[in-house]
């Protein structure tokens, strides 16, 4: 008895063609973009992502509203990335694929989590563990982190340094952070006169202008610089998801690699803020550019707490009570000067 045969396909060659694994692939760029937007889109308020502390937000906005100081911001930083791209591709280590790729990707998570583009990363010849941005628009930023931090920092804590340098981005920060840097940065500061000095006759008036603003420079901008920090602490921890390496790199930035931090109680570190918080020595923080790393250890724990993290890390176990962010940025105002 004959067996059945199959049916014969229409054409031959479609059934000898071979499975196409990109067949129930999604290859319409528009409708990602569409999607990532509206994923994005919840964490934005207007114009503003939810997790910003509210002083860093009402003192930039005051300060976007004195036009002559806006104006006299993008002068100074006009240019800047440029510069300081090709001063840093002679001083520095350009990270990308190809070189120190675990670093690259750390700056490919953060920029995904946050919805921005990946900053062009550095790494500069320094022993001090720092990081800080250079950026004069939303698509147009670099980071430079020193060696001194690469090899201070493992690898969760120096992703959580890294999405705090991509929260100033995606805050726009990126004009009055630049001048901040421009301004207080020894080595930006030494780069930035001789790229003045070059510029002729011009760039002395540029040069005298920079000088009377930086003069007033701590006045205009301490304040809200502290304040944006906050802001970035709490990028850090939504690009990491981990709290206590977020706590563990306030130690290992202000004491550097203390053979892997043993005997280092992040615990024991933030309650050092009660120490002096009554005291007329707590008035030395106004001349700081930072919050002492105590009370950011104190707010980095209380976004721990805060449901906005809940919403941009629900995989995260949210320390009790929860709280709003409008009443944990009230604790966080009592807590800065």
């Amino acid at each position: 008895m004959t067996e059945p045969q199959p049916p014969l396909a229409d054409d031959p060659n479609e059934a000898r063609a071979p499975h196409n694994p990109t067949d129930r692939l999604e290859l319409d760029l528009g409708a990602f973009i569409e999607r990532r937007e509206r994923q994005l889109s919840t964490h934005d308020e207007g114009g503003v992502p939810d997790y910003a502390f509210s002083l860093d937000y009402d003192i930039r906005r005051r300060l976007d509203r004195v036009l002559p100081l806006r104006l006299l911001a993008e002068a100074l930083t006009a240019g800047t990335v440029p510069v300081q791209r090709a001063l840093y591709q002679v001083k520095g280590v350009v990270v990308g694929p190809k070189q120190f790729p675990a670093v690259h990707a750390l700056g490919v998570r953060c920029a995904e989590k946050l919805g921005i583009g990946v900053p062009q990363l550095f790494i500069a010849n320094d022993a001090r563990p720092n990081a800080f941005t250079f950026a004069t628009s939303h698509v147009d930023q670099m980071v430079v982190l020193t060696s001194g931090l690469i090899q201070a920092l493992d690898e969760e804590e120096l992703l959580n340094v890294i999405g705090h340098e991509c929260g100033h981005i995606h805050n726009r920060h990126v004009i009055y952070n630049t001048v901040w840097e421009l301004l207080t940065n020894g080595l930006a500061r030494t780069l930035l006169r001789s790229a003045l000095t070059a510029m002729g006759p011009a760039g002395w008036i540029m040069s005298l202008i920079d000088a009377v603003f930086s003069a007033g420079s701590w006045y205009v901008f301490g304040k809200w610089h502290r304040c944006a920090e906050i802001t970035c602490d709490r990028a850090g921890l939504i690009c990491s998801g981990d709290i206590d390496a977020a706590k563990r790199v306030m130690g290992r930035i202000h004491m550097g690699d203390l053979g892997g931090m043993e005997g280092f109680s992040a615990d024991a570190y933030r309650d050092q803020a009660s120490g002096y918080q009554k005291s007329w020595l707590r008035f030395t923080e106004l001349t700081l550019s930072h919050p002492p790393g105590p009370k950011r250890t104190q707010a980095i724990e209380g976004f721990g707490r805060c449901e906005v993290l809940g919403r941009w890390r629900p995989e995260m176990s949210l320390t009790a009570p929860v709280l709003s962010r409008a009443a944990l940025d009230r604790q966080i105002e009592d807590l800065l000067l």
